[in-house]
């Protein structure tokens, strides 16, 4: 198996952080839309003091596309559509070394447990709970907004003492396979209602760069999932199920620490919103704010103290080039 593996990294080396990449299965439109949401991303400088949180997630201590966009390539190297499980080729390359207390299944075995994907339903919350991602953003529409595959594959990976391979083609032609070695793999998916007018904060105009901002939030979500480690107690920053009397109870859409995915999502739409000058009207602005104190009211304390988890990612992740 591990010839497999040496074949497979043709394409593949951990170098410098490389653009993020899209499948040729994503729509066109929809990755122009994103391409220009990271460019929006990226030309962000927005003056103004920024929150301890932004700068303790951020490592940045204004609100700059540089520093944005690092931290996102950083966690995102691909984006593949809402249907890629259904066709993906994925089939184990190698033992994973950290893991060689754990018994090794037959190839057969390890295939057939990582197909457990196909075929679930990726809107529904308990998919991701068997798979340690239990969460999938939704706006009250079927179907999938965003989710982190990268860090699901990595954890179904794990716990069969195998490094996943996913092979698929990207928009230039290329045939690639993403040996899927560290949360930080970074496969997340997309889907149709990430784009659809209900998700907008401003359906009047979908042009609006508050909308691009929203996206980008939810990108920034996801990618956090791409953190953590075993021995931290934070691998994939999963969320947990909302506490009794919350709006959400028993749902699993919260984060019982202060630096998980719905801090970085609010956290920078807070940012925007209150910084974003002429690009955004008051109405936006206001809009956006309220989504950001959304992402807040899932932020929980524990035993009445916020806590905050390691986010140093275990394993290399290996760069598409």
């Amino acid at each position: 198996m591990k010839k497999l593996i040496g074949a497979s990294l043709c394409l593949l080396v951990t170098t410098a952080m490389a653009e993020i990449n899209f499948s040729k299965k994503v729509n066109q439109q929809h990755i122009d839309t994103l391409k220009g949401d990271i460019q929006n991303l990226k030309s962000l400088d927005l003056n103004g003091k920024t929150t301890k949180a932004f700068k303790n997630i951020f490592a940045s201590q204004k609100v700059k596309g540089d520093a944005l966009n690092n931290w996102l390539n950083e966690r995102v190297q691909f984006i593949v559509d809402q249907d890629f499980l259904e066709s993906a080729q994925i089939r184990p390359l190698e033992e994973m070394s950290q893991m060689v207390n754990h018994s090794l299944k037959n190839d057969f075995e390890i295939e057939r447990t990582v197909k457990k994907l196909k075929g679930k339903d990726l809107s529904s919350p308990d998919t991701y709970r068997n798979l340690g991602i239990n969460e999938i953003h939704s706006s009250g529409q079927s179907g999938v907004v965003m989710s982190n595959l990268g860090t699901a594959i990595y954890y179904l990976g794990k716990q069969n003492n195998v490094v996943v391979g996913v092979d698929f083609e990207t928009v230039d032609d290329k045939v690639v396979t993403l040996p899927v070695t560290s949360p930080r793999s970074g496969l997340i998916q997309i889907g149709p209602v990430l784009f659809s007018p209900r998700f907008l904060v401003d359906p009047s105009n979908t042009e609006a760069k508050v909308n691009s901002y929203n996206r980008s939030a939810t990108l920034l979500h996801e990618a956090r999932h791409s953190d953590g480690n075993s021995e931290g107690e934070s691998l994939g920053f999963l969320h947990n199920n909302c506490p009794a009397g919350h709006d959400l109870e028993g749902a699993p859409a919260c984060d019982f620490n202060g630096n998980g995915p719905y801090a970085v999502g609010g956290v920078f739409m807070y940012e925007v919103a209150t910084k974003c000058g002429d690009d955004c009207s008051e109405a936006d602005k206001g809009a956006l704010k309220a989504r950001a104190f959304d992402s807040f009211s899932r932020v929980m304390k524990v035993n009445g103290k916020l806590t905050f988890l390691d986010s140093a990612p275990e394993g290399e992740r290996v760069e598409n080039r």
